[in-house]
């Protein structure tokens, strides 16, 4: 267990003392078809990559939170119908999905992805994470190695750095 990082306790907090939830996210349409179960299978291999991805929160005995590494990735993934591929339908149908969180002890109440699908060759893939976990950098990085582990699932991938001691670091920066 680790203590928090500034952005981790931040963003935290604030899911516990305001009314709104502080989710990330970012849509691709999809020509053809994906594979569920091929996507699935590259969601988590990216996911394992990252120690941020591996993060949840667990309260200490003094009531404070506490970072919890776990050795296997976990997130929710949901294959929905949908009538149209645009930002207005996208929202509409994971909407329901993002809500305020209520617990912060399971890896899936921080990862959602979605393959939302037409029905007629048209697909979105679509992903969001908590903000106590990612960042629009991280997002975009989890995005293309989900991209290049379902292109090919042996891809050689540039070692992972380890999230806590980058986000730790980043604040003795100039």
């Amino acid at each position: 267990m680790r203590t928090l990082t500034s952005n981790q306790e931040r963003y935290l907090f604030a899911e516990m003392s305001s009314a709104y939830s502080f989710w990330i996210g970012v849509w691709y349409e999809i020509p053809g078809k994906l594979d569920p179960g091929r996507l699935k299978a590259a969601i988590n291999a990216a996911l394992s990559r990252h120690t941020g991805c591996r993060t949840r929160f667990q309260r200490a005995a003094d009531g404070d939170y506490l970072a919890v590494v776990e050795q296997d990735a976990g997130f929710a993934f949901h294959v929905l119908p949908v009538s149209e591929i645009n930002a207005e339908t996208i929202e509409a149908a994971v909407a329901p999905y993002l809500k305020k969180l209520q617990r912060f002890d399971s890896l899936a109440d921080f990862h959602r992805f979605f393959l939302l699908d037409t029905g007629l060759g048209r697909q979105a893939f679509v992903l969001c994470q908590h903000h106590a976990v990612s960042d629009g950098r991280s997002l975009d990085l989890v995005s293309s190695e989900i991209a290049q582990l379902y292109s090919d699932p042996d891809a050689a991938l540039p070692a992972a750095l380890a999230f806590h001691d980058v986000a730790l670091n980043a604040t003795a920066l100039p």
